[in-house]
């Protein structure tokens, strides 16, 4: 009978050794406010860093509805301008300026 639960990693992926690190409470408070705004432990966080990998803030709730709203007039944006593009063969001022906005929406939703 199986007792159910999540499946024994392989033995040479599980995580067996610790290393002991010593920060002042200044620090520590920095590394659980950086963890937090991530959603990891202090622990993932310290790994990640270590080993170069990426690790990206999360979006707080708050701005999830907003994110959605800027992602679809993105989307509606680039539409319009390949169509406008298309069916008017629009100048290629036109459809630059439109594609510059596009971008600097993409990046304020990375923000």
């Amino acid at each position: 009978m199986s007792k159910g639960g999540r499946p024994k990693k392989e033995p040479e992926k599980r995580r067996t050794k610790t290393i002991g690190v010593r920060v002042s409470p200044e620090e520590l408070e920095e590394l659980e406010g950086k963890a937090r705004d991530a959603g990891i432990t202090p622990t993932e966080l310290l790994r990640r860093s270590a080993l170069n990998k990426r690790i990206v803030p999360r979006r707080p709730p708050i701005n999830a509805e907003a994110h959605r709203l800027l992602r679809s007039l993105s989307n509606n944006i680039n539409q319009i301008a390949v169509k406008t593009h298309l069916a008017l063969n629009a100048p290629g001022d036109l459809l630059r300026d439109v594609e510059l906005l596009v971008d600097e929406i993409r990046e304020r939703l990375v923000q």
